[in-house]
């Protein structure tokens, strides 16, 4: 373990003293519960509630004139596929093969923090930058009687509309000025990008051992991720650049959200959840807090095991 020993408790960096997360455990993990539903909650506000900014747009634009397809992947269709299979997944290694309840109540939390994150962020991004979509025309669906009724056209040459020409209702219209970033994508990503970390740190991909259906697993969530964003190019729901922004966010997400948890993303103990650190952490300084040679400490590091077995080389 890289440990750091401060010499002072004006040296250590914000909220370093390990005593509060010590005596405040439950606490800590109540109040991590209570963000991931905040923010999960303003994330739906910012989608369903508040209009989005609204785009202006030429009616011979070809790039927003495409037919308004039946989607590939439905909302009611990503949902569960996102975020039932990674959680039974997780649930099937944490708690039946792994049994471990602080494995599984990490990679949980880690889980819904990443989705909770990236539907704010995304539901952010549509709403004060928003975008059309391709079939944005279909959306609105513009008469000669509203264009005749809405507000006057805008620009040189005047030609360009404003949603108050369109007859469709609001939530459509919304819909339709709500292609950046692609939803679908960043959820996908972030889900799926995850349970890829999860999958990556527990089976050990690349531990020198070979197995190619271990790395088909861990690469056929990404994959998932991208035909998802796919989808939405393929019925003209999106254009590419808003779907690779979604993936961006969510992958992002996913593995900051993954770090928040666990060690480390790709090293050796990437599978080791935080409390099970903070546990040989404690542990590790109950027992050398009254000894001042330095020197033996740094000796016992690599042969030091904590009660729960995890030794503090393998938490570098």
């Amino acid at each position: 373990m890289k440990k750091i020993l401060y010499e002072n408790q004006f040296d250590k960096p914000l909220f370093y003293d390990y005593d509060f997360r010590k005596k405040n455990k439950k606490l800590v993990y109540i109040i991590d519960w209570f963000c991931v539903l905040v923010i999960l909650l303003i994330g739906f506000f910012l989608f369903l509630k508040v209009p989005v900014r609204g785009r202006l747009f030429r009616l011979n634009d070809e790039s927003i004139s495409y037919p308004k397809l039946t989607e590939i992947i439905s909302l009611g269709l990503l949902i569960p596929l996102v975020t039932v299979i990674p959680f039974l997944i997780i649930l099937f290694i944490s708690i039946v093969i792994k049994r471990d309840l602080n494995d599984f109540h990490h990679s949980l939390l880690g889980f819904c923090q990443s989705i909770s994150i990236t539907l704010l962020l995304t539901g952010s991004f549509k709403t004060f930058i928003g975008g059309l979509r391709p079939s944005f025309l279909e959306f609105c669906k513009p008469t000669i009687q509203s264009i005749a009724q809405g507000n006057p056209p805008v620009g040189y040459g005047s030609i360009y509309y404003d949603k108050s020409i369109c007859t469709e209702s609001e939530f459509t219209v919304n819909d339709g000025l709500s292609a950046y970033p692609s939803g679908h994508s960043s959820i996908a990503a972030t889900c799926f990008g995850f349970l890829a970390l999860y999958l990556f740190a527990r089976l050990k991909c690349f531990d020198n051992r070979g197995h190619v259906f271990i790395y088909l697993l861990v690469i056929g969530c990404l994959i998932s991720a991208g035909l998802i964003g796919i989808s939405r190019v393929a019925d003209y729901h999106h254009t590419f650049l808003n779907v690779l922004a979604g993936w961006s966010i969510g992958l992002i997400i996913a593995l900051s959200c993954y770090r928040l948890n666990f060690s480390s993303l790709f090293g050796h103990d990437n599978h080791i959840s935080i409390h099970s650190h903070w546990l040989t952490y404690w542990d590790y300084h109950n027992n050398n807090k009254n000894n001042n040679d330095q020197n033996r400490i740094q000796n016992n590091i690599e042969s030091y095991q904590s009660p729960n077995g995890i030794s503090l080389n393998e938490l570098s």
